[in-house]
């Protein structure tokens, strides 16, 4: 099939508009992007675009400086089907750059809610349309140009096959029964925005639960002057310092007296300058957070309370026997093993039962519908988790 199709490499802005006005008329398309993310260069950076009708690919390059918006508005026209597999990162990396795709078809959701075990776009081509796809180059530097040969075949196949696998699973959700389950989960492809994250913080979420105050602070104003200089020379912050250094740092078990010695520095950083102007930051910071607390957040029960703890677990599991088992099990039964997991999993059935979350905050009405109507069904009151 693939050899059926023409695949265009678009880095003018005369084959661009070329490209623009043949994709205007085209009722359905397939996307993807490729992206760096923090790997080769700073920040998260659009690489490629790859677009596939039912007998051309694009596959447009934007860092030869092309005017983008005529295609993304294409990709926002609300009557034209984009068949995407996963797109949770290209969406977001397309939101900030304004551009806010419609009528999406997610493969992945679909493959899910099909009962299939294995949901990768690779898997799901061998598994739906019997084509064994070549991923050697998942990890290929996409900032690099020029591209080769190999690259743009791979980039290629990673949308070429998408709209004939919409065809084939269409209509075995047509068969199984499940398409209004689809729509109702791709409508919130193209209803939820992806906002750009909190550029003031560069702590992970672990430290930001177990990390004092102290330590969260001295460490955030760190890792702050690193992002600066990794944007300063455009390369990951990873590439500038490493990571477990800054963290003994702000731990007392590192000094910044070595910095120049320290495994991992990227040469720009490697100066008697920058060394000052960090010791300087470092000294600073911990002036600016001497008051806060050094106490960790993690915390640690005692006996009574590890005791009560176990207790409840007890409790806990005995409900989820009781209760929720069952229901699991006849999902199971209607709509297979994985499917049953998608619409009611393991991880949302403990966050009911430890009061985290209540049904009706279930997005999706008809996982809702289906918990609650398999619940009646097997006479099982529901009611304290609504």
């Amino acid at each position: 099939m693939g050899n059926e199709i023409v695949i265009e490499y678009i880095n003018t802005s005369a084959a661009l508009d070329k490209c623009v006005s043949e994709l205007e008329q085209a009722p359905e398309l397939a996307f993807d992007l490729e992206f760096d993310k923090n790997n080769y260069a700073y920040g998260f950076n659009l690489c490629l675009i790859q677009i596939a009708t039912r007998d051309r690919c694009y596959i447009i390059d934007p860092m030869a400086q092309l005017k983008l918006e005529p295609l993304f508005r294409i990709l926002e026209k609300p009557e034209v089907l984009k068949v995407v597999h996963s797109p949770g990162e290209d969406l977001r990396l397309l939101h900030s750059l304004r551009c806010y795709p419609k009528n999406l078809f997610d493969t992945q959701v679909v493959i899910r809610l099909l009962n299939h075990e294995k949901i990768s776009l690779g898997d799901a081509l061998e598994n739906v349309l019997g084509i064994t796809a070549d991923k050697k180059l998942q990890r290929s530097n996409w900032m690099k140009r020029p591209l080769t040969d190999e690259q743009i075949k791979y980039a290629a196949n990673d949308v070429l096959h998408l709209l004939p696998m919409h065809d084939a699973l269409q209509q075995q959700a047509e068969a199984k029964g499940i398409v209004n389950f689809i729509e109702e989960e791709l409508k919130f492809l193209e209803t939820t925005i992806h906002e750009d994250g909190d550029k003031e913080n560069f702590l992970k979420e672990s430290e930001l639960t177990s990390m004092s105050d102290y330590h969260q602070y001295v460490l955030n104003g760190l890792l702050k002057v690193r992002d600066t200089a990794a944007q300063r020379i455009n390369k990951p912050p990873s590439w500038v310092a490493p990571n477990d250094k800054i963290r003994d740092v702000v731990y007392g078990k590192e000094q910044l007296s070595s910095f120049l010695d320290w495994p991992g520095l990227h040469p720009a950083v490697r100066t008697p300058k920058f060394k000052s102007e960090l010791i300087k930051t470092y000294s600073e910071l911990t002036e600016a957070a001497k008051d806060l607390s050094k106490k960790s957040k993690t915390v640690f029960l005692t006996a009574a309370q590890r005791h009560e703890k176990a207790q409840q677990k007890e409790e806990s599991e005995k409900l989820r026997e009781v209760i929720f088992k069952p229901i699991q099990q006849e999902l199971e039964r209607l709509y297979g093993e994985h499917a049953a997991k998608y619409i009611l999993g393991d991880g949302v059935v403990g966050r009911l039962l430890r009061k985290e979350m209540q049904l009706r905050e279930i997005k999706e009405n008809y996982r809702r519908e289906v918990i609650m109507k398999t619940a009646a069904a097997l006479n099982i009151d529901i009611s304290a988790y609504l």
